[in-house]
């Protein structure tokens, strides 16, 4: 009895975590900053959750379905790395995902890309 108590119980627990881990990017807002803000230390640190908006002006086949791409806006580039298999090439986009040190390059690992 005892036992079939604490076995629902770390079910519910686990069930629990789960919903959480499902619910929660959705309530975590990325800061919205430009391209130009990036590579500004005082304005993004590594692992922020930030958006980005502009025009992919280049797109680099890493593996089938990795790519390195660049965004233009306001002048500005910056690189962001995504697993998406479909061009994105000269479309308005709008990146959201964390902000990563690579090589001594500020890049932006995307989360999910939308079309403007």
């Amino acid at each position: 009895m005892r036992n079939s108590k604490a076995k629902n119980l770390i079910l519910l627990a686990s069930l629990v975590g789960i919903l959480l881990l499902f619910l929660l990017p959705n309530f975590i807002k990325p800061k919205k900053i430009s391209a130009c803000d990036i590579n500004n230390i005082n304005k993004t640190k590594e692992k922020d959750y930030v958006q980005v908006q502009g025009s992919i002006i280049k797109e680099i086949n890493l593996t089938e379905s990795f790519k390195l791409l660049t965004i233009k806006n306001e002048g500005c580039l910056v690189e962001v790395t995504c697993n998406c298999k479909s061009s994105l090439l000269n479309k308005n986009v709008s990146v959201i995902g964390k902000v990563q040190l690579y090589e001594n390059k500020t890049q932006i690992n995307a989360d999910r890309i939308i079309k403007n």
